[in-house]
């Protein structure tokens, strides 16, 4: 979870379990008579501003928190594709490794592959992170009646990720969908920055 949301909601939640006290503490003086009628109406009114204020807390840390989940997008690397005729010469510069890859794909555009894991809304919620794989990069025609394009293989096929694409939601009651994910842009003289969120990949121009 966002550190914002979380100490907003815990700020609230102080707020509201202060005022909640105060309130129970004045009406059990009351009830033993050690407490004037005044000074419970009092503590009613301390207990409704405690409990506002820790609401609009509560409130301000569920809209951060989904603001964060909807704006969420996790940066993969920077894809540098150049070439003309069908003919690509690409760069993918990974941020997690740090590794730079170099080769050439046939087509008239370049392709990112992968898988990803979307867990149920409620852990998201709660601040799951994303569970993916990068696996390759591929050429694509425009044109469908041309010869298949190339490839190139960033990772090998994970045997795990056809197990949970099979039984996500059965087996795996936690997991909300897996399925493969790709995108695909033209060979350009300018960068691209390759990010991910919980719908797929994004390809900005840098």
């Amino acid at each position: 979870m966002d550190k914002f949301a979380l100490s907003s909601g815990l700020i609230g939640l102080a707020f509201g379990l202060l005022g909640l006290a105060l309130l129970v503490f004045a009406v059990v003086r009351t009830w033993k008579k050690k407490m004037r009628l005044n000074s419970l109406v009092q503590s009613v009114f301390l207990f409704l501003l405690f409990s506002a204020v820790g609401a609009a807390c509560v409130f301000l840390s569920l809209f951060v928190q989904t603001f964060h989940r909807l704006t969420y997008e996790e940066r993969l690397g920077t894809v540098a594709a150049v070439g003309e005729q069908g003919v690509m010469d690409v760069r993918f510069e990974d941020a997690a490794s740090k590794q730079r890859h170099v080769f050439e794909l046939k087509g008239d555009q370049w392709m990112v592959e992968g898988y990803i894991l979307r867990w149920k809304p409620f852990l998201r919620f709660l601040g799951a992170g994303l569970y993916y794989k990068v696996t390759r990069f591929s050429g694509r025609w425009e044109d469908p009646a041309k010869p298949q394009a190339s490839h190139y293989q960033l990772a090998q096929e994970p045997g795990y990720w056809k197990f949970m694409m099979k039984h996500a939601g059965k087996k795996l009651p936690l997991v909300d969908a897996v399925y493969g994910i790709g995108a695909f842009q033209y060979p350009s003289e300018r960068p691209y920055d390759l990010l991910i969120n919980d719908t797929g990949f994004i390809i900005k121009p840098r």
